[in-house]
């Protein structure tokens, strides 16, 4: 009853102390993840909630009251006059490694030892590495969410989308005023190219799923590919309009739960009584909003009608681009004008948001590395004491008895890095999936500088733990090696 108190008082102290501040500050900083996604949520609200508060403290307090259950019935099913000796270090038993002769033969003596220790303490090895794992995963997640988002941005208006700027035209503007609106713009010296297509808003279903997005008809096959990149997001293989079917947008194609052969019904409204069926011929990467692209030829079979172009898309070098589009809605047939840059922007500025994430997240797994590997390191140095006390005994200095413990320390933090490395990747896709939003399809990137800082900032916390530690080597007493076990 003693422990479980402790526990109960500790844990219940160290709960609602979480509650308080995880209740605030947590939601805050996921829902400015969110609004990545959701353009315009809003500033939020954020009540206290009593259930929640409740069912988080019990369920935190109730493991760390069993696991001190556990751990004081192991040891008091022993007898009185066990528990009043020091515990007898465990034997060591031959690694795997020992039988590798060739390679065990070049170990020196500090070496043979870290290595029998490390398998030799089998509890902190688990713990250590899920602990040194967890810091990395953590890591790995904070950086990689910059890493996804800044990709979704770069690729979207970079790399997919390669047109400047968008014209709509007027409904009432005919093919005559297309013509020459098309042919003025090729006077104009800071456009480069340009091309009409018609782009509407749609409904695109295949059973009860039901989703909004652009219709894209091109006018010229030959010049869409120079503003628009259609390919494959895992392969970078290209992809080329034809008339046996439309290309969708990758996370249309996820949430209709569709693939190339498929097909799909497009719809002008939600209550089109005469629908469209289409086949789907191919997948393309895209990130932000819906689009299927469907060839001019395949558009006038479906629909029985040439296709009314209805906006312009432009590739133009400009300084001043407000300049550049007052000047393109005085023309003739222009009834708006927009540019990518401007969406570009949206999207960069609710990125920074997650500026915030990702400190929560290095914060979390500093936290967690330091606890861990502090809590880790002290039982262990206290539990085998009388051992390095022994080794003091016969001529080590402080250093290198830090070292003897040390060394293991380090394999440990490197195996854990390796797993947190692996869990971290996993975790990553996982939460970039989770984030998603209907009309968003974020990156899947890693870059290397987020391993490399992930494994840098990991191996830091770990060398921080040792420092602190090191004054516990410099309080063995060497007389403590000659005092008798009873």
């Amino acid at each position: 009853m003693k422990y479980i108190c402790y526990a109960f008082i500790a844990c219940s102290l160290g709960s609602a102390a979480g509650f308080l501040l995880g209740e605030k500050l947590v939601p805050k900083v996921v829902l400015k993840a969110y609004s990545v996604s959701y353009y315009g949520l809003g500033s939020p609200v954020i009540p206290y909630n009593v259930i929640f508060a409740v069912a988080s403290c019990a369920t935190a307090i109730l493991c760390v009251c069993f696991a001190t259950y556990f751990a004081c019935f192991r040891s008091l099913r022993s007898s009185s006059a066990a528990l009043m000796r020091p515990e007898a270090p465990k034997g060591g038993k031959r690694i795997l490694l020992e039988r590798i002769t060739p390679i065990w033969a070049r170990l020196n003596f500090n070496q043979k030892a870290a290595m029998r220790n490390l398998f030799r303490y089998k509890k902190r090895f688990f713990m250590t590495v899920f602990g040194v794992g967890g810091c990395m995963a953590l890591l790995l997640v904070a950086f990689g969410i910059g890493d996804s988002v800044r990709a979704m941005s770069r690729k979207q208006y970079g790399d997919i989308f390669k047109y400047d700027f968008t014209l709509g035209y007027e409904s009432e503007i005919d093919r005559t005023n297309r013509r020459e609106l098309m042919e003025f713009m090729t006077y104009l010296d800071d456009v480069e190219e340009r091309t009409q297509v018609l782009r509407t808003v749609n409904y695109f279903t295949v059973g009860d799923e039901n989703y909004t997005g652009y219709l894209v008809v091109p006018e010229d096959l030959t010049a869409f590919p120079s503003f628009v990149t259609l390919r494959n997001r895992t392969t970078g293989e290209g992809l080329a309009l034809d008339n046996g079917g439309v290309i969708i947008s990758e996370k249309l194609a996820e949430l209709l739960n569709v693939g190339i052969g498929d097909t799909m019904t497009i719809k002008t409204s939600e209550n089109d009584s005469n629908p469209k069926t289409v086949a789907i011929s191919g997948i393309t990467e895209n990130y932000v909003l819906h689009y299927v692209y469907m060839s001019p030829e395949l558009y006038e079979k479906t629909y029985n009608v040439s296709v009314p172009f209805n906006c312009m898309y432009v590739k133009a070098n400009v300084a001043d681009e407000g300049n550049f589009i007052g000047e393109l809605m005085i023309l003739k047939g222009v009834s708006s004008a927009s540019t990518i840059a401007a969406e570009k922007s949206v999207i960069d500025s609710m990125s920074a948001n997650l500026n915030a994430v990702v400190y929560v997240l290095i914060a979390a797994a500093a936290l967690l590395a330091f606890i861990v590997l502090y809590n880790l390191n002290n039982i262990n140095i206290n539990e085998r004491r009388r051992e390095l006390a022994t080794i003091k005994l016969l001529g080590f200095y402080n250093r290198e008895l830090a070292g003897y413990v040390y060394r293991e320390n380090v394999m440990l933090t490197f195996i854990g890095i390796a797993v947190g490395t692996v869990a971290g990747i996993f975790l990553h896709r996982f939460i970039m999936r989770t984030a998603e939003s209907e009309m968003i399809m974020l990156g899947r990137q890693l870059n290397w500088q987020s391993f490399v800082l992930s494994i840098a900032l990991s191996a830091f916390f770990a060398l921080l733990v040792n420092l602190f530690m090191y004054r516990k080597f410099k309080k063995i007493d060497m007389v403590e090696s000659l005092k008798s076990v009873e």
